[in-house]
């Protein structure tokens, strides 16, 4: 089985990871991260540009779930990243029974363009906590304990070991992780592709991941 596995390995070269193209402006979004705060009811905004913002920049925020009204934040000008907070009304959490997603499509207007992407985030903490009555340590969820059941993921395929046939098989696996009774996935040795991770976001599946080494 070592043989074998380290053979598969040995075959896993090169690109394994969707390439693509995209046309932007000379200053665009390099890089938007969302953090949660749950107890203040609000998320932390962080964008990164490809360089420094011109004067009269503008990113802009449109949330099409979760009722969050648009947000216009002025970018300081020569900034290269912005930070700040959105308050969010009555916060709908992520759990795996009903894995609400906060979804935004967010602009940086500059006078050189526009540069428009498309993202999402998720309202929920992950913490460690005694099971109540116990000294026994619990993964916890939004403040409550969860029993991880989980199976190790390999993501190996007949064709293109770690090349996914199709985003639908990508979608199939997290559906089937759920239909067999998982609430977890422990992605091994890689960082898995982003889009399994969106349909594990979107469907309601905890992720364990490795440190590559």
């Amino acid at each position: 089985l070592v043989g074998s596995e380290m053979c598969i390995r040995d075959r896993a070269k090169g690109i394994w990871q969707t390439v693509y193209l995209e046309a932007r402006p000379a200053t665009f979004l390099r890089s938007l991260q969302f953090t949660p705060d749950v107890e203040k009811a609000l998320a932390t905004v962080r964008a990164t540009f490809s360089a420094a913002a011109p004067a009269g920049s503008v990113l802009r925020l449109r949330f099409k779930t979760g009722g969050v009204p648009e947000v216009s934040q002025p970018v300081p000008a020569d900034a290269a990243a912005v930070s700040f907070d959105v308050p969010i009304p009555r916060p709908q959490l992520w759990t795996l029974e009903d894995p609400f997603l906060y979804e935004v499509e967010a602009s940086l207007t500059t006078p050189g363009g526009e540069d428009r992407v498309a993202t999402y985030f998720g309202l929920r903490t992950i913490s460690v906590m005694n099971l109540p009555g116990t000294d026994f340590p619990y993964i916890a969820l939004n403040g409550r304990p969860v029993y991880l059941q989980m199976c190790l993921d390999q993501a190996y395929h007949p064709d293109g070991f770690y090349t996914f046939p199709s985003d639908a098989f990508m979608r199939d696996e997290i559906l089937r992780s759920k239909q067999i009774g998982l609430n977890a996935n422990r992605v091994h040795v890689k960082i898995e592709v982003p889009r399994k991770l969106y349909w594990a976001d979107r469907l309601g599946l905890l992720i364990m991941a490795d440190v590559p080494n």
